[in-house]
């Protein structure tokens, strides 16, 4: 694992910080207010270090609710 200072001083030409959740959790079997409050708790933790990062998502396992209704409320916690 990186410290937050390592992260820092990753020189921006070579390396883009976006997020992967907190706790790297397969996205497809969790509810909805649980994926909105990782989310969240990724972003405070990198604002309060001082880590600029891409406002997109690399989804952990690759997996996200992506059928119907369920992919609709997905993307929009996304854009939220």
């Amino acid at each position: 694992m990186m410290t937050f200072d390592e992260i820092r001083n990753l020189d921006k030409k070579y390396f883009e910080i976006a997020l992967h959740t907190h706790t790297h959790e397969n996205l497809k079997n969790r509810s909805f207010d649980l994926i909105e409050k990782d989310l969240e708790k990724n972003m405070q933790i990198l604002d309060a270090h001082g880590i600029a990062y891409s406002k997109v998502l690399a989804y952990p396992y690759g997996k996200y609710p992506n059928k119907g209704k369920e992919k609709t409320v997905f993307f929009s916690i996304l854009k939220k």
